[in-house]
């Protein structure tokens, strides 16, 4: 089997360190921001990385502006609340202490995310401190802290808190003053956007519309470019005021309040029409969906190649097992009638889907 993964051209996190040194503060929120988000996403989802320093975190480009991305999880695991996982793992200058005795939660994360945020306002790199650890800076507080903002001190003592129940969460940290001042604010959000993303519309909830949302998510988050959804991913993060990686129904509202549409908008239909997995939030992944600018970016090279990822047999036809399988994976809510009326679909009675017709129930999006 093979796995093709997405290219990240910017470089490790840490050689930046070692040949620029220490980081402006205003910067350093920006990588600490886009790490923690990444990290409490995972952590919502039961995961924690366990492994985490600046080897592992990758720009994402060479352009100044580079977002940074988490990478290497081979070392993740799920956890359970109240569950302490055993053994310890990771790199001994990152991990957390209470990994060293083999019983921690996903909080050891956020030891790691306060380690890197010191490196990158300090330059204090790991390989002055000897035998030393971050432990033993905290424990004899010889931490030099003395040129960064009170914010930025207070964040790191909230993340590197001896013991993990005085430690703050990632999704706590999110809110912290630190990382909240420096927000960049839009003033003038992308309006043509927001009004794609309000009036989205798949169609009735029949199994014809389904198999076209999955066909949208899987080109806008496995086809589309960085470049093409750039600016769509800079809407997002101003949109998620909590950095929780979703859109409330009031941070949706905020926003298009912020926006001064010129039509009558109403929260709840929007939220029906874009919450795909009806959790009540919209992620990444639906907003990208219900915002993308499909009659200019749809082309049949797209087409094509969801078309052939759904056909996972080669057969040339999408069976009703490959739409079984692409919902499961596209989050169709298993009470929804559609997947009920799949479930129960025999073979003999389905007619698969060819290309020709496959492209023209997708294509409708561009009419």
């Amino acid at each position: 089997m093979n796995i093709a993964f997405e290219l990240l051209t910017g470089g490790e996190l840490l050689k930046k360190l070692y040949e620029n040194g220490r980081v402006p503060e205003e910067r350093a929120v920006e990588y600490v921001r886009q790490i923690l988000s990444g990290v409490a996403y995972c952590h919502s989802k039961q995961i924690m990385h366990r492994d985490l320093k600046p080897e592992n975190i990758v720009f994402e480009s060479t352009a100044a502006n580079s977002m940074v991305k988490i990478v290497d999880f081979g070392t993740c695991r799920e956890f359970a609340i109240k569950d302490k996982a055993s053994p310890a793992v990771g790199t001994k200058i990152y991990i957390a202490p209470e990994v060293s005795y083999g019983k921690y939660d996903e909080k050891c994360d956020v030891w790691s995310c306060g380690v890197i945020a010191y490196l990158l306002l300090t330059a204090d790199l790991p390989n002055k401190w000897g035998n030393q650890t971050m432990e033993d800076k905290v424990l004899e507080k010889s931490m030099d802290l003395s040129h960064i903002s009170s914010a930025a001190r207070s964040f790191l003592l909230k993340s590197l808190a001896l013991e993990p129940i005085r430690r703050a969460s990632a999704s706590d940290l999110l809110t912290h003053p630190w990382l909240l001042k420096s927000k960049t604010s839009f003033t003038c959000p992308e309006t043509e956007a927001l009004q794609r993303f309000t009036m989205f519309h798949v169609g009735s909830r029949q199994t014809e519309s389904k198999l076209k949302q999955a066909a949208l998510m899987y080109i806008a988050t496995q086809v589309m470019s960085v470049q093409e959804t750039e600016s769509l991913r800079h809407l997002f993060v101003e949109m998620d005021e909590d950095r929780d990686g979703k859109l409330s129904p009031a941070e949706v509202g905020r926003m298009i309040d912020r926006a001064k549409l010129l039509f009558r908008v109403d929260i709840s239909t929007i939220m029906s029409e874009s919450d795909f997995d009806h959790s009540g939030f919209i992620d990444y992944t639906e907003f990208l969906t219900a915002a993308t600018d499909w009659k200019r970016v749809l082309s049949n090279y797209h087409i094509e190649a969801v078309f052939k990822a759904f056909d996972r047999d080669h057969s040339s036809k999408i069976e009703l097992g490959d739409i079984q399988r692409v919902f499961k994976a596209c989050h169709v809510d298993p009470c929804d009638p559609v997947w009920g009326e799949l479930q129960g679909t025999e073979q003999e009675t389905w007619t698969a889907v060819g290309l020709q017709e496959f492209r023209v129930l997708v294509a409708i999006t561009r009419e």
